[in-house]
């Protein structure tokens, strides 16, 4: 080990960025990008900026982009100056921003964008900035199937107008490959029916490139395969106009189950997330087998061909699998193999891998670095995917010498959730380039979807220009200033400063996200936001706002941010209701704090957390952890809504027990039933459904949240309507069960008008009918059949053919503002409902439940809910009993009237 140490800190200092030959942009006239761009965006500026190119600035044997932003030559011009068109790009965006106020941002129909400008442009201040580093990174491979999957021209005309403005200038570029893949195995005599065993339907090609399924929502058809090629040259040319290097993708190991025909030297992946034959168990070429280098290279001639090089290529051997052995010299070879068929087809080609693989406790730091040392320094790029949560670049002396790219990832599966780590995505990349003996080269942006979370975004992106930290707080206060215009300089102002102080304060303050209740399998656990509070008093702000300045109705970002916090507070009140009903239930069906042990048994039902510190997590069949039953136990009795806890340490909200070999389920014993609470339950059941749909109305009004536009923009591919119908299987599927059976289920859930109003309203009232029959009949629901009623409605909806609005429908701000008064938005909403008795408790400290959120009014709004509840104090506890009082100095009661 000590060895080995001073190996990586040789490497380390004596590795110099200055010596990677890194990729370089194409040549492109840079003012001709930035004319275009502008005619597009601002037609009737397009006389107003005067452009010109600069140099770029050299250190250390690597250019570097600027910008300049200078005083036009008569009032109401603007000079800005680029040394490539990305860098001329983002002084237009700069000057945008700090000198007019103005916002771009993601938006169906422009809705993201206030360009409200001032006439004539304001004289800027003269200002230069240069990149402290090379790149700005963009997308993940995922990014393909959860967000792009169905875009046509117009939509990425937008995406990449708005990469350039954010300073982007190395975008993933991995549409249409699947064109070339079909000539590289066809020249192997594969046919169009291997093939078809291979290649999986649009939604789902991202996880098919990386040998995690084969064949699901398939076919693709040569005609799409050749449309999306056509797409894909268009992008290239508008990226490469703006100078941008675009990453193709690279042969890493996964072949057709066909290529057996050619060669015995195939392994096969594990049932990645439970997928079965035929879509599960892709094969994988051996790295030693001959045919890896030659497809390898053939891949990369057939691309360059359809679209030309910038000389990088992205490949992915090991997503969420692992070698057969960690063999040091066998682990090698895999990269040696990936490098050899990217050189074999472009001698001066670098590769781009990511590095979410190094988050397996399968690579340690030798096993690593024998995977790195496959290839030379300056053949290979890393991406450091999730750097914001848990960068590996710090645990590997800096990947061993390979430059990488610092990226953030903050969305998974493009799930609606307000979060994100401002003051991390400030400090952190500035404080990795100084690190000593630093490898990074750049910035990137890496999450799995986009159109969430703007503000996360558009600052991540700054930091690409930036050497220094920015002030999160006063940043965010920009940032909204320039989001709403000039609406917000009046009376509205003061709540829009308050509601962006609690966001960045306690929501945009941590990584990590929630996945709403709403779009779960229905149970009785619970998912909160991580700060129920602080959103509902963003929420009160934003509506404040809205009734200081009515104009702000027809700012489109204001609309989004009022949408979206609204979206965020109502599904906290739904997660409130839901474990409300689960403590109602509790009632019905006491719990005692005794178990039953199952041997060779686990649960299938929703997951709560991991409680055992024990490291390892072994799965069916493996050695069990050493976790001890005695301490799950109480955690499990510790825990709300825990049901039961496994000898590895994880509980569950709802017992469905399944076989696993060497795994005991410890399951909580019932009681006898009690007959009294069917009232209660039945009033929240009612609640929980009635909120869906309201929650449905508000998002049907914004057109950035419809299951409409995602399903219309997937039929829109199609050319028959037999393959308009696949894709729009695609587009529900993905969504939905992801898999035949909910193999990924709600992973890449979204709070979208109809999927809310049909899909997770009918999935919540089958549930809740189920429950109150249950109560009803003094028995716990039989999961059994309730899971294959479940399974079957799934099903329904994943192969109907509704039409979904793809327009929005209704006033956002009419109907977010009656939402507010019904769902306790009012800070007075207890006046006239509740009488206040101050410094006064009830005798008896029990409660059905204690809110999770502090604000009395949402307290108030939940106790108004449950027929059971009488009161409720200060503290959020509410009270079954409010008859005997006691006085408790520093909180108060509120009695039911």
């Amino acid at each position: 080990m000590a060895n080995l140490q001073f190996v990586a800190f040789l490497a380390a200092v004596l590795f110099s960025c200055g010596s990677c030959a890194l990729p370089k942009a194409p040549i492109h006239d840079p003012v001709s990008a930035v004319q275009g761009l502008i005619g597009r965006l601002l037609p009737s500026y397009s006389s107003s900026f005067e452009l010109s190119v600069i140099a770029p600035v050299p250190s250390n044997g690597t250019e570097y982009d600027a910008f300049e932003i200078h005083p036009g030559s008569a009032p109401g011009k603007v000079a800005l100056a680029g040394s490539s068109g990305v860098a001329l790009a983002s002084a237009l965006n700069f000057y945008l921003k700090y000198s007019c106020n103005a916002s771009i941002t993601w938006g169906d129909n422009g809705t993201g964008l206030q360009l409200d400008l001032p006439s004539p442009l304001p004289t800027p201040p003269s200002s230069r900035m240069v990149r402290p580093v090379k790149y700005s990174y963009y997308f993940n491979v995922c990014t393909f199937g959860y967000s792009t999957a169905f875009w046509d021209w117009a939509r990425w005309q937008f995406e990449i107008d708005w990469m350039a403005l954010n300073g982007i200038n190395m975008p993933l570029s991995f549409v249409g490959q699947e064109y070339v893949w079909a000539k590289v195995f066809t020249d192997l005599g594969l046919t169009e029916d291997d093939l078809q065993q291979w290649f999986s339907g649009p939604a789902f090609l991202p996880w098919q490139r990386m040998g995690n399924v084969r064949m699901w929502a398939n076919p693709l058809t040569p005609d799409f395969r050749q449309a999306q090629a056509a797409l894909n040259v268009l992008i290239l040319a508008r990226q490469r106009e703006f100078g941008m290097i675009s990453v193709l993708p690279a042969f890493a190991g996964h072949v057709p189950v066909a290529i057996s025909r050619l060669t015995p030297n195939v392994t096969y992946s594990p049932n990645w997330a439970g997928f079965e034959q035929p879509y599960c168990c892709a094969p994988l070429l051996e790295a030693a087998d001959p045919l890896f280098v030659k497809i390898g290279a053939s891949f990369v001639r057939y691309a360059t061909q359809a679209f030309g090089t910038d000389h990088i290529y992205q490949g992915d051997t090991f997503n969420e699998m692992q070698p057969a052995s960690n063999n040091l010299a066998y682990v090698r070879s895999w990269s040696e193999a990936v490098y050899a068929g990217i050189q074999a087809g472009d001698p001066q080609g670098v590769w781009l891998m990511q590095g979410w693989l190094f988050l397996e406790s399968f690579w340690t730091p030798d096993v690593v670095q024998a995977y790195l040392s496959g290839v030379p320094d300056d053949g290979m790029i890393i991406l450091d995917l999730y750097s914001e949560a848990v960068p590996i670049w710090s645990k590997t002396n800096s990947y061993f010498g390979k430059p990488f790219i610092w990226c953030a990832l903050n969305t998974f599966g493009g799930v609606r959730d307000l979060h994100g780590d401002l003051q991390t995505i400030t400090d952190a990349p500035v404080a990795a380039l100084a690190t000593n003996g630093s490898t990074m080269i750049g910035t990137g942006l890496t999450m799995e979807a986009i159109e969430t979370n703007p503000v996360f975004y558009e600052l991540m992106n700054e930091m690409g220009w930036r050497s220094q930290p920015v002030d999160p707080a006063a940043w965010v206060q920009q940032y909204a200033r320039r989001r709403y215009g000039d609406a917000v300089d009046g009376p509205a102002g003061q709540y829009v400063q308050q509601a962006w102080s609690v966001l960045e304060t306690y929501i945009y303050n941590a990584v990590g996200y929630v996945h709403s209740s709403i779009e779960r399998v229905p149970d009785l656990g619970t998912n909160y936001h991580h700060n129920a509070t602080a959103i509902t008093l963003a929420w009160r702000n934003f509506q404040l706002a809205l009734e200081a300045a009515p104009s702000l109705a027809t700012v489109g970002p204001f609309v989004y941010d009022y949408v979206d916090v609204s979206r965020q507070q109502l599904t906290n009140s739904f997660s409130e209701l839901q474990a409300l009903l689960g403590q109602l239930v509790g009632l019905c069906f006491p719990i005692a704090d005794t178990f039953t042990a199952y041997p060779n048994t686990d649960s299938a039902g929703n997951g709560i957390s991991r409680v055992c510190n024990d490291p390892a997590t072994p799965a069916c069949g493996q050695p069990p952890s050493n976790c001890d039953p005695n301490s799950l136990k109480q955690q499990c009795l510790n825990t709300a809504g825990c049901s039961d806890v496994n000898s590895n340490g994880w509980m569950h909200s709802r017992t469905v027990k399944e076989p696993c070999p060497n795994t005991t389920l410890y399951v909580r014993d019932v009681l006898p039933p009690n007959n009294n609470c069917t009232p209660f339950v039945q009033a929240l059941a009612t609640a929980m459904p009635s909120l869906i749909l309201d929650l449905d109305r508000l998002m049907a009004s914004e057109p950035n949240f419809l299951v409409g536009r995602w399903i219309e923009r997937a039929r829109n591919l199609g050319t028959t309507d037999a393959e308009k119908a696949l894709l729009e299987f695609n587009a529900r599927n993905q969504l939905t069960l992801w898999g035949p059976t909910g193999q990924i289920n709600d992973y890449a859930s979204k709070p979208w008008a109809g999927l809310l109003g049909d899909y997770y309203y009918g999935r919540w009232s089958l549930y809740l009918t189920s429950l109150v029959a249950a109560v009803q009949q003094a028995q716990p629901i039989n999961d059994t059949q309730f899971q294959a009623k479940l399974l079957f409605f799934e099903q329904v909806w994943n192969n109907d053919t509704k039409t979904y609005p793809s327009e929005a429908t209704g006033d956002a701000a009419a109907i977010g503002s009656a939402l507010f008064a019904q769902y306790g938005g009012p800070a007075d909403f207890a006046s006239g409902k509740f009488s206040l008795m101050m410094n006064t408790d009830t005798a008896t400290t029990a409660s059905v439940y204690t809110s999770n959120n502090g604000d009395i009014s949402q307290v108030a709004w939940l106790c108004s809910q449950d027929k059971s509840c009488r009161g409720f104090n200060s503290l959020g506890m509410l009270k079954l009993d409010v008859s005997a009082t006691v006085s408790s100095p520093g909180v108060d009661l509120y009695v039911k009237l």
